[in-house]
């Protein structure tokens, strides 16, 4: 289920307003991302991540049985409700919270406002949320399986080249974002590039497994590497890596940009690896150093980080699986 199939905004003019309030009252981090034609979009970031958090409640709402539907998405008579996975500055967490929609024909549900804690953020009675149980919400949850979410060493990776090197026609190929001195040289020179790239990509991993990041797609774990091929300080693309536990191997699907990357990998977990805090910086991300310099007592509340979700394997880490310490 889609958020705008099942909820209408009142206008776009409150619904972004609400958004940038909610930015305000967050960690720093950068909500707003360059799309492919070199635009930026407004907290784009942002919005692709309450999309699909909601997309994910309500397969899980679906799957759980009776007695559990409410903690995934609350929904009465009057109001609906579910927790973002974020929390604000002081450890509050974040609720997207709507009301029954009286135009027929419509969405069930209207945007109403986010509530942080017990408080509506744009205004709001906090009696409306008098016997609610929003403390009950559950954050959505992508660790069905947490060995997808590390490399395996062992496993071959297997590029699907005719995708990688396609045009950007009706196939969708990703040729056109590897850089143009790349593409200059041929897709011959660009495939065997690549291929010494995955040899190289496979040694950082075994060197810092942090090298790979998780990110949700059509309703499964992948993971996104990055391939470094000009002599630049961050990844020049991304290749997102399915696994295929049978045969024991990573499929290459397709390339990415950083900004691409960033925004899937953050439905998941604030990313911590190294490439994208490179990449953040350059695109102008917010100095969490100087931001902690400001505000010593500033709790870290940016929801779990790709460590954190690693915790179970790292205390028994399997020998196929490239770890080191943090």
């Amino acid at each position: 289920m889609e958020l705008k199939e099942w909820a209408r905004l009142e206008s776009m003019w409150q619904y972004m307003n609400c958004l940038r309030r909610l930015t305000e009252k967050l960690p720093p981090e950068r909500w707003s991302c360059t799309q492919e034609d070199g635009s930026v979009e407004e907290l784009g970031i942002l919005k692709n991540y309450l999309r699909y958090t909601f997309s994910k409640l309500f397969d899980e709402r679906e799957a759980a049985p009776e007695r559990d539907k409410q903690t995934h998405i609350y929904m009465d008579d009057y109001i609906a409700c579910f927790d973002m996975g974020l929390f604000d500055k002081n450890g509050d967490k974040v609720y997207s919270y709507y009301v029954k929609n009286d135009l027929e024909g419509h969405q069930e549900w209207l945007f109403r406002d986010f509530v942080i804690g017990s408080r509506f953020l744009c205004g709001g009675d906090s009696r409306e949320l008098a016997g609610r149980p929003l403390s009950d919400l559950r954050r959505a949850n992508y660790l069905a399986e947490p060995s997808a979410l590390v490399f395996n060493v062992e496993w071959e990776i297997r590029p699907n080249w005719d995708h990688i090197l396609g045009e950007d026609g009706g196939g969708g190929g990703t040729f056109h974002r590897l850089p143009e001195a790349l593409r200059k040289l041929g897709k011959n020179f660009c495939r065997t590039h690549i291929t010494g790239e995955l040899v190289q990509l496979k040694k950082r991993i075994q060197a810092n497994y942090k090298t790979t990041v998780p990110q949700w797609y059509e309703g499964g774990v992948q993971l996104l590497a990055p391939l470094y091929l000009m002599a630049g300080p961050c990844p020049d693309v991304v290749l997102t890596l399915s696994q295929n536990r049978s045969e024991g191997v990573y499929y290459g699907k397709t390339l990415l940009t950083l900004e691409m990357a960033y925004k899937n990998a953050r439905l998941i977990a604030r990313p911590d690896s190294d490439w994208l805090q490179v990449a953040d910086s350059v695109d102008g991300l917010t100095d969490e150093g100087a931001e902690r310099e400001a505000n010593p007592k500033r709790i870290d509340t940016d929801g779990p980080k790709i460590r954190d979700l690693l915790a179970p394997l790292l205390s028994n880490p399997s020998e196929n699986v490239a770890l080191v310490a943090p």
